[in-house]
């Protein structure tokens, strides 16, 4: 969750890891994300929503190509700049890595749900 956290502009301030469900405390810090050059805004989300990934599941670092289509687009970039300090969007990032994981692991496909409480700051 800490190295997911840090490609966003949202601070992990605490967690916890319960069998069945889990509780964060956030901070949402739009103020980290407009010091981000455009090509750092791009970088970040296609590392998160990578189009290509390695054999292993991680991403592959995004060509300049996938960067400049967002970074060189004013909309796409305010969008995606905006989302990079989202909490909604987070969770939303968190939650589908978490289902998918435990399907990979439970090797079964399909939904998936968990009940999640989080407190912002």
């Amino acid at each position: 969750m800490q190295q997911f956290a840090a490609q966003f502009g949202i601070d992990l301030l605490a967690f916890s890891i319960l069998s069945n469900h889990f509780h964060l405390i956030l901070c949402s810090r739009p103020d980290v994300v407009l010091t981000w050059d455009d090509e750092e805004v791009a970088r970040r989300w296609m590392m998160l929503c990578p189009h290509h990934r390695k054999a292993d599941g991680t991403p592959m670092e995004p060509t300049q190509p996938e960067i400049n289509a967002i970074a060189k687009c004013p909309i796409k970039l305010a969008e995606v700049r905006q989302r990079l300090s989202n909490v909604s969007w987070w969770m939303r990032l968190l939650c589908q890595r978490v289902a998918q994981r435990a399907n990979q692991e439970d090797e079964e496909s399909g939904g998936f749900s968990r009940i999640v409480f989080v407190r912002l700051v």
